[in-house]
């Protein structure tokens, strides 16, 4: 074997890790802040809702493209089990996918739904 060679490939691999647990970090920061942000803005009366709001591309996972643009209740057990970043789907760490809170009024009707996501 090629010690130098065997070096670089070890290197690059644990970049690799670093790089994909840094990604998932600050995915899970900045959901982490919108997620308080709904929060507080529902504390305020301001917000009930929330989509759920994947980037359509070829990195996407499939189940974040079927939650794409669905809707939830802010503060409801699908809305908590399907907070993003969502690292047991299939795009793991590499989740980008967000909430996107209504004011209220911005969805009419919505809210008026029974279930926790319409």
């Amino acid at each position: 074997y090629n010690e130098a060679r065997l070096q670089n490939e070890i290197g690059d691999l644990s970049n690799s890790r670093a790089q994909t647990a840094f990604r998932f970090l600050v995915a899970d920061a900045y959901s982490s802040g919108r997620r308080k942000a709904g929060h507080s803005l529902l504390d305020h009366g301001m917000t009930g809702e929330a989509q759920y709001s994947a980037f359509l591309d070829k990195k996407t996972c499939g189940a974040c493209e079927q939650m794409d643009g669905r809707i939830f209740k802010v503060g409801s057990a699908d809305y908590v089990a399907y907070s993003p970043p969502l690292w047991n789907f299939a795009g793991a760490s590499k989740c980008r996918c967000l909430w996107v809170y209504f004011m209220t009024g911005e969805a009419p009707g919505a809210l008026e739904d029974e279930d926790d996501g319409i």
